[in-house]
């Protein structure tokens, strides 16, 4: 008697990071409450810890793994340590304000609901130069599930920065 064996591979191939920088209050700089300032769609990097993430999420009705919708953003990773987004990544170089836990849902992309979309709005409470974000799976600490690195991007105290998160499974 044979036994024959499938194995199937998904992969997560792409992550789409979109900021969307958006000014919470009126001021002689910020013409427009609420304004979009910016908008950048960058490639990321699902860390190694991210992937057993996603594969925990895949097991059981109710699967042990938490959600990695948690928003992270922080400073230094280009200027100072002027690194990229790595897969050994398992925090920020520096993290800057709160986390904030994103609104996440499934969205097209290319097939019908094959994009897990996170998006959470995050206030700046100081001056901050921008320059990495995160998704993890708890509000303090926890696992990072994908790291971002960019162009710095200036903030003053009051604005808020809108984070549009995307994994498409391809």
């Amino acid at each position: 008697m044979k036994t024959l064996k499938q194995n199937w591979m998904f992969m997560l191939a792409t992550v789409l990071f979109m900021l969307v920088l958006a000014f919470s209050a009126p001021d002689a700089t910020n013409a427009l409450p609420g304004a979009v300032y910016a908008v950048f769609s960058i490639a990321t990097v699902i860390t190694n810890v991210g992937k057993a993430i996603a594969a925990g999420r895949m097991i059981g009705a109710t699967p042990s793994q938490a959600e990695p919708n948690f928003i992270g953003i922080g400073v230094g990773a280009t200027g100072g340590a002027g690194r990229g987004a790595l897969a050994a990544d398992t925090a920020l170089t520096t993290p800057v304000e709160s986390r904030v836990a994103g609104t996440s849902t499934r969205v097209t992309t290319t097939q019908t609901n094959d994009t897990y979309q996170s998006v959470a709005t995050i206030p700046i409470t100081a001056t901050r130069a921008i320059d990495e974000a995160g998704m993890f799976d708890a509000s303090t600490a926890g696992q990072m599930f994908f790291s971002a690195t960019f162009a710095i991007i200036n903030l003053a105290s009051g604005d808020s920065l809108q984070l549009t998160c995307k994994t498409q499974f391809t």
